[in-house]
This record gives structure tokens, sequence and C-alpha cells, in this order.
């Protein structure tokens, strides 16, 4: 039984660690829009036109919840 949470303890480090790889990367991205607008290439147009329509297909009040359980999910993890 050890061995098993051991291995779902690592499946879950490295799946954690794979989401905050992806969502950096998406943060980088929207960032190199910010800085060249519309020159920025085909790949950063497309990240950045996916989440917009991801935003709007959440509506305002959506968004603003998922921001606020993230944000609190992390005060409370760090506070812990």
């Amino acid at each position: 039984m050890p061995t098993l949470k051991s291995s779902l303890s690592k499946a879950t480090e490295v799946l954690w660690k794979v989401a905050e790889i992806g969502f950096v990367s998406v943060l980088v991205t929207i960032l190199v829009y910010i800085l060249l607008g519309e020159t920025s290439g085909v790949f950063v147009i497309a990240v950045v036109t996916n989440v917009i329509l991801l935003i709007d297909a959440l509506s305002y009040q959506g968004t603003v919840t998922i921001v606020l359980a993230a944000f609190l999910y992390r005060y409370f993890s760090q506070k812990l």
C-alpha cells in the first residue's frame, strides 16, 4: 500500500509540474503578444485567440470565479 501511495503522489506531483509549465508557457506567449502585437507570429496570435475565446465562453463571472478560487487555493496552501 505505501508503494501505491508514493506512486500516486509522484504522479500527482508530475502532473502539477506539467500544468504549471503549460500555464507559464501560455503567460509568456501572451506577454510576447503584448510586446510585439500583430507581428508576433501565427502561433502567438492563435494562442491569444484561443485564450480570448475561452474567456468569452466562461463569461465574466466564470472567469472571476476561477481566478478567485485559484488565488484562495494558493493563499491557503502557502499558509498551511
